[in-house]
C-alpha cells in the first residue's frame, strides 16, 4: 500500500495510469471525487484502459450492497484525503475490508483535512484507516518519471519513506 503526495499537476495520476499500462491483465478500480476529472485525465492523456474501472466515491457510497461483487487487483484512492468524509469514508473502508489482497494506491495534493481537526489522511489511510504497513512516495522529480518511466520506477521505489507516527 503506498500513497503519492505531490501538488496539484505533478503527475500522480500519470503515476497510477503507468501502473494500469503495465499491468494490463490486472483489474483496477480507480475511484475519484467526479467521473469528470477522470475522464479528463484520460482525454490528457489520448489512452483508454479496459483494465481500468470507474466509479466515484458517492456512487460506491450508493452501491456499497454490491462492493462483495467488486474483484479488484488494484485500489486507486484518487484525491484521498476525501475519505476522511463520514459516509464515503465507511464504503471506502468496507470495499478495503472487502478486499484485502488488492493493493492500493492512494493519490493527493492535500493529505491533511484543515477544517477536520487536522485529521491526516495518510495516516488513517495508511495505519489506523485499514490496519496495514504504508509507504509514502513523495514525488521528488516526477518530471523524469514522465521522459524517463521505468528507470524513474525504480528511482521511486528507492525513495519511498516509510510512513510511520
Amino acid at each position: 500500500m503506498a500513497a503519492v503526495i505531490h501538488p496539484t499537476g505533478t503527475g500522480k495520476s500519470l503515476i497510477a495510469f503507468k501502473l494500469a499500462e503495465e499491468h494490463p491483465s490486472e483489474k483496477f478500480l480507480w475511484l475519484s471525487p467526479s467521473e469528470y476529472i477522470y475522464q479528463t485525465q484520460l482525454e490528457n492523456l489520448g489512452m483508454e484502459f479496459d483494465n481500468i474501472q470507474f466509479m466515484s466515491y458517492s456512487r460506491l457510497m450508493k452501491n456499497e450492497d454490491s462492493i462483495e461483487t467488486l474483484h479488484p487487483d488494484y485500489i486507486i484512492l484518487d484525491e484521498f484525503h476525501r475519505c476522511g468524509a463520514a459516509e464515503w469514508g465507511k464504503s471506502v473502508r468496507k470495499l478495503l475490508n472487502a478486499c484485502p489482497n488488492a493493493k492500493r494506491l492512494g493519490l493527493s495534493a492535500t493529505n491533511i483535512r484543515y477544517l477536520d481537526n487536522q485529521r491526516n489522511m495518510a495516516f488513517e489511510f495508511g495505519k489506523g484507516f485499514t490496519g496495514r504497513r504504508f509507504v509514502v512516495v513523495r514525488c521528488v522529480y516526477v518530471w523524469l518519471f514522465v521522459h524517463l518511466a521505468k528507470p524513474v520506477v525504480c528511482l521511486l521505489l528507492h525513495l519511498v519513506h516509510v510512513f510511520s507516527a
